[in-house]
């Protein structure tokens, strides 16, 4: 529990209250238990970034070792890339959305607590940043040497580069330098490509005009890229968590409690099985093509009450 506000070492107790609602805040939408918060939504991408990746490098062992007991299904293959792509691009373009003014559309992504971080720039104080929890300003001579002399001293240090400030003119008054949020902005750059490929053609069906001069940006989107996008993300987020809000980092890919290749060196079906996928799939085209034999004039045409 922090400690109260009056007996934090802060001159400016008004401005700690606003620092530290700005705090709760800003945590929730970072490391929150709500699926939605940035730390859950980098460990998704993450995660199936690092399944897709596995999956390909048996594909890649497959092609150039040419054993004929394993192979790959061509459909299968294709879904498996097509989902990796829409599921991924889809995943940078609602970690990088921006915020909307009506609170039914706000969203949590990276980009809007960037956003209202920069809106609380005058609460980011040197004082508020060291002391928000009740740790001393200056710390006493007198202490042995602990744990939380030492936090006490990254904060300040931390705080020397976020304000720019040499650390033999500290001031409680040092603010957060407007470049470090302009930084922020332009690492996330490198996605723009990405939410564009999203919203032009994944999330809608942009008409031939409007997509105008894109026609090369589908072969732009490749595992480079991608890396570009995740290494960004992951860069400012690492930052926020632990510089600006001091908290945890974000601890890389999530370690599985179960056996994640498990079953991977066996078939799906077994070969006598496969005349009965076959009979499954002429089921189902059957059911498909029968929606093409449905009354029309009963359903959409004019139909006489007489």
């Amino acid at each position: 529990m922090k400690t109260d506000i009056c007996n934090c070492d802060v001159k400016d107790k008004e401005s700690l209250a606003l620092f530290r609602d700005r705090l709760k805040k800003w945590n929730k939408w970072f490391s929150g238990k709500d699926g939605h918060s940035i730390r859950s939504q980098i460990y998704d991408m993450i995660w199936y970034d690092t399944v897709f990746h596995t999956i390909n490098e048996a594909r890649r062992i497959h092609v150039e070792g040419g054993s004929e007991e394993t192979g790959l299904n061509g459909p299968m293959v294709d879904l498996i890339d097509r989902g990796y792509v829409a599921s991924q691009v889809l995943s940078i373009r609602r970690l990088t959305d921006y915020d909307y003014h009506h609170p039914s559309k706000s969203v949590i992504s990276l980009v809007r607590l960037i956003d209202d971080i920069e809106n609380s720039i005058h609460f980011f104080t040197r004082e508020n940043y060291v002391c928000h929890d009740g740790a001393p300003y200056d710390w006493p001579s007198n202490e042995p040497f602990s744990i939380q002399q030492r936090h006490w001293s990254y904060r300040h240090k931390n705080f020397d580069s976020l304000s720019g400030t040499a650390s033999d003119k500290r001031k409680r008054s040092d603010s957060l330098k407007a470049a470090v949020i302009k930084k922020l902005r332009k690492e996330l750059k490198v996605c723009d490509e990405m939410r564009t490929y999203a919203n032009r053609f994944l999330a809608h069906a942009s008409d031939p005009e409007s997509k105008t001069n894109l026609d090369e940006l589908p072969k732009r989107v490749t595992l480079n890229k991608f890396d570009d996008c995740y290494r960004a993300i992951t860069e400012v987020s690492w930052f926020i968590s632990a510089v600006i809000l001091f908290e945890s980092g974000l601890g890389g890919v999530p370690v599985p409690q179960f056996d994640q290749l498990i079953h991977l060196d066996k078939p799906i079906v077994t070969s006598k099985n496969i005349i009965i996928l076959d009979e499954f799939w002429s089921k189902r085209s059957s059911e498909v093509n029968e929606w093409e034999l449905f009354k029309w004039e009963e359903k959409f045409g004019y139909v006489s009450k007489t």
